[in-house]
């Protein structure tokens, strides 16, 4: 587990995560890529939650329809802090 479970904020405003939580999302979404999952958001949202809560942090569930080229279609995601969308 990560022993500072705040993540840090960079100069460049951007949040710096946990060595060991970082590993994991890199191992997911090689997963992903292995398997050929490219619509199994939910799914994957829900390992990397897994992944985040393990290494400290707060992780939010998000998801919706959303809206691309006029064309409706259901998403999941992961969000922490506000600032990390997976």
């Amino acid at each position: 587990k990560a022993e500072n479970t705040t993540p840090a904020v960079s100069r460049t405003g951007r949040q710096d995560f946990d060595k060991s939580f970082v590993n994991c999302v890199i191992r997911c979404f090689n997963l992903i890529e292995e398997n050929k999952e490219p619509d199994g958001c939910l799914s994957n949202t829900t390992a990397l939650y897994i992944c985040a809560k393990s290494c400290g942090y707060n992780p939010i569930i998000c998801y919706g329809l959303c809206n691309l080229d006029g064309r409706d279609f259901y998403h999941a995601w992961l969000e922490i802090n506000g600032t990390m969308d997976i």
